[in-house]
């Protein structure tokens, strides 16, 4: 996948999913995996959280709810 395709898939978030990013910890992260994927990861670990935006979005409000 190229830069470009890389960075607009990224760019295409919704703004829900970048203001909860925004929230929670530095180690997770949102990667695209080689399938082009959207992926929350834990990188302390890199256990994938969750895949696919929605379901991204799902597990962060979990992790915020949890750091509450």
């Amino acid at each position: 996948m190229s830069l470009e395709k890389l960075q607009e898939k990224l760019s295409s978030l919704s703004e829900e999913t970048k203001s909860l990013y925004n929230k929670i910890d530095e180690k997770y992260q949102i990667t695209i995996n080689g399938e082009g994927a959207v992926e929350l990861v834990d990188i302390s670990n890199f256990k994938v959280l969750a895949r696919g935006e929605k379901k991204i979005r799902e597990a962060m409000k979990k992790l915020l709810e949890g750091a509450r």
